[in-house]
């Protein structure tokens, strides 16, 4: 499945279907509150942060976001706060700016969840890191970067993920020529083949 990239809003036609959106967004929030559905709630809370996100106000954004983590803080699930927690990191992810928001999301939040929710939780610590690499390769954090290469490396060989696995000793290679380590580079470009 392709992410959707989120761009900012250019035109007014689209403005204008973006506040409509958000009005919708609301007034089902508003129901969700008075209904008490509180994963539903949840989940209004980020939509309305990602329609705010697009329409570029920062200042909303945090707010819906961290009012959707707060609801799915109360249910108790932590399911619903991995998958909002990573759905918030997305939206930065996906997104055209502040794009380094979302690691906090990834790194500090979610993959933390992740892994404290066990063993079944493997893949999703896979795709979590894979997206934590990815965006750590655009802001140009070498360092992080080869952390956090290493342990999708691991996440993969455990999961006997072979595809993963590769790719991440490219990463890996990769990232070990950019930092001049010719000898390890090379020797991961080895193990990708």
């Amino acid at each position: 499945m392709r992410a959707l990239v989120l761009t900012p809003v250019s035109d007014s036609s689209d403005s204008r279907a973006y506040k409509s959106s958000l009005d919708y967004t609301k007034r089902s929030l508003g129901i969700f509150i008075d209904l008490q559905k509180k994963e539903k709630e949840a989940h209004a809370w980020l939509q309305a942060g990602k329609i705010y996100y697009i329409l570029r106000q920062s200042e909303l954004v945090d707010l819906y976001i961290q009012e959707a983590q707060n609801v799915a803080l109360y249910t108790g699930d932590p399911n619903l706060g991995l998958e909002l927690f990573e759905a918030a990191g997305d939206i930065f992810f996906n997104g055209a700016w502040e794009r380094e928001e979302g690691m906090s999301f990834y790194r500090d939040r979610a993959l933390p969840l992740a892994v404290t929710t066990g063993n079944r939780k493997v893949e999703l610590q896979l795709q979590l890191c894979n997206k934590l690499v990815s965006l750590l390769a655009t802001l140009e954090e070498p360092q992080e970067d080869l952390e956090v290469a290493h342990m999708v490396l691991a996440l993969s060989i455990t999961l006997g993920d072979r595809l993963n696995e590769r790719v991440a000793y490219h990463r890996l290679a990769a990232l070990h020529h950019r930092l001049g380590h010719g000898k390890l580079g090379e020797h991961f470009y080895l193990k990708a083949v």
